[in-house]
């Protein structure tokens, strides 16, 4: 899809639940102790976020990603996770808090 075509209605409704669907997983995988697979859901939900534009709270799962990576010493991981956090920072233009207070937040 191009980046100035928006999503259909349809198309938004079946992220918006697939958001949903996520945020369930990332709850129980939590009560779980399922790291790593609760990290991947982080992962899903900080893209779907970014794609539909809700840059700040993509960062958010981001972060929860990043926390994730470091817990289990995955180091490609944390990589992707900081490297995904600057392009939301960019995508946002710049807004909100800095991407290192964003960094040192989730440490």
């Amino acid at each position: 899809r191009p980046d100035n075509q928006l999503l259909r209605p349809e198309e938004k409704t079946q992220a918006v639940r697939r958001i949903q669907d996520l945020e369930l997983l990332v709850f129980a995988c939590r009560r779980a102790s399922k790291l790593r697979e609760e990290g991947r859901a982080h992962f899903g939900l900080a893209v779907l976020r970014d794609n539909l534009g809700q840059h700040q709270k993509a960062i958010e799962s981001y972060n929860e990603f990043l926390r994730v990576c470091k817990e289990c010493s995955d180091t490609q991981g944390a990589a992707l996770a900081y490297h995904c956090i600057g392009v939301a920072y960019q995508l946002m233009g710049g807004g909100g808090s800095s991407p290192s207070e964003a960094v040192t937040s989730a440490a």
